[in-house]
């Protein structure tokens, strides 16, 4: 959110500063070589960007925030956005006496612990052992997205019009995960899940080997992820038939080699 609302204010001609505590953007989100382009690419427009950022107090001023304390330099402010992230509120759930962790946990119907109550969305820990996109070894997934909520509302509908006495008549939820961020003239699509790992300084690595397909120009290309020669996450930058065709492909089970989905004169159409 941070840096989308950085982008429209820059292009607005506001003069905008980023403050980032991790020593990368988008760490939990994009490849470092996506990050990098992001970075690049707002420090293009003019936007200063500051990582591993330490933030201190705030100087308020008759209920204003007018300036903030960054790496021990008080940086003036006029409008300040905070972009920290979102933690699932469960106080009401385990209230009601519905298993919770980190979010509410649901089965692959969307059926919470207690029986008749459904969860879907941002709070919803689902079970994913069905989703052959899921990262290795995670059992329960929440995701943070407008489409998973939407494909699992479809999930949950389907499990409240179905008989009790049929519940294996729902299939699973497994709908394929994919993202995007608008930020100025950079639109950043993503299908899958990157795999990550936590390092010992408590950053955020993928697990991935990674391959670059260029695009139409220098602002216009695809990262496509594997896991051994399994094809499990792509990012494309201005290139929306990419994220199309990249979602085919995750959706069918596919798995061209790197070679394929790199080469520019490879029509990814032909691969689906």
């Amino acid at each position: 959110m941070g840096l989308e609302v950085a982008g429209t204010a820059r292009a607005l001609g506001k003069a905008v500063q980023v403050l980032e505590s991790a020593p990368r953007l988008l760490q939990r989100s994009v490849s470092p070589e996506l990050a990098a382009h992001v970075l690049a690419t707002h420090q293009a427009a003019g936007t200063q960007v500051t990582l591993g950022a330490q933030v201190g107090p705030a100087t308020v001023v008759a209920g204003r925030v007018t300036a903030l304390q960054v790496n021990g330099q008080a940086v003036p402010v006029d409008e300040l956005v905070l972009g920290i992230g979102g933690t699932p509120d469960t106080a009401l759930a385990q209230a009601a006496g519905l298993a919770c962790q980190d979010g509410v946990l649901v089965d692959a119907q969307m059926r919470s612990s207690v029986p008749g109550i459904l969860a879907i969305g941002d709070c919803a820990r689902f079970a994913a052992q069905g989703c052959g996109w899921a990262p290795a070894g995670s059992a329960t997934l929440r995701l943070e997205s407008v489409q998973n909520a939407n494909d699992q509302a479809k999930t949950a509908a389907a499990t409240l019009l179905a008989d009790a006495d049929q519940p294996s008549a729902v299939p699973p939820y497994a709908a394929l995960p994919w993202f995007w961020s608008e930020q100025g003239a950079m639109r950043l699509q993503m299908a899958g899940l990157m795999p990550v790992a936590a390092q010992p300084d408590g950053t955020l690595a993928p697990l991935s080997t990674r391959h670059r397909r260029p695009g139409a120009n220098d602002q216009s290309f695809s990262v496509f992820h594997y896991l051994g020669d399994r094809l499990v996450c792509a990012e494309s930058v201005n290139a929306p038939m990419d994220h199309m065709m990249a979602k085919k492909l995750l959706e069918a089970g596919k798995h061209p080699s790197p070679a394929q989905l790199t080469d520019p004169a490879v029509a990814l159409k032909t691969l689906v």
